[in-house]
């Protein structure tokens, strides 16, 4: 088998369905025949042409775009013009094979991250503003402070938990999604 078999047997090897363990390895293996870490192909099958990365490895490093990954690595590398200077290097490789990638990052926001967070500064404060209020408002018929603050903590980490989730996924960060094993 050669590394340009159909995306049918390339899917097959991904989730881990082929019986065959020779079919699987043919079927990923690069032209140069090194062995390809299962875990770049599940990356190689997630990220698109439009994602910003950042590469590094034994080429160096670049921040930008791959049109292109398969078995083979990334391939097509443009270089995003806005990157930081040593980010972008004056030349890459057309491809860039697995086994010189260490690691790569890649933009993303973290919405849940952002909900836990709002949901605890959300929830700790409105429980203690309630607390505060019905222990000013003291009123024989009114609930007491600790229900109050129960009352209140949940409200606030409801709105807490959705603004946090918005922040999070607004307010994006390189976070790493490869790591050579």
């Amino acid at each position: 088998m050669h590394a340009h078999r159909t995306p049918f047997v390339l899917a097959a090897c991904l989730v881990g369905h082929v019986v065959l363990a020779g079919a699987c390895s043919a079927a990923t293996a690069p032209a140069d025949g090194a062995s390809v870490p299962p875990e770049a192909l599940k990356f190689a099958a997630r990220i698109g042409p439009n994602d910003l990365l950042r590469v590094s490895g034994d080429f160096h490093r670049f921040q930008g775009r791959a049109q292109g990954a398969g078995p083979g690595g990334l391939e097509r590398l443009v270089i995003d013009r806005h990157a930081p200077v040593d980010w972008r290097p004056q030349q890459l490789p057309e491809r860039v094979s697995w086994s010189a990638i260490d690691e790569v990052r890649m933009l993303r926001g973290d919405p849940g991250r952002g909900a836990l967070l709002g949901a605890a500064v959300g929830g700790g404060l409105l429980a203690f503003f309630a607390a505060s209020a019905a222990g000013t408002f003291a009123d024989p018929t009114s609930m007491g402070a600790g229900e109050a603050a129960l009352r209140g903590g949940a409200v606030g980490a409801l709105i807490g938990a959705a603004v946090g989730a918005g922040l999070g996924a607004a307010i994006r960060h390189w976070k790493v999604v490869y790591h050579r094993p």
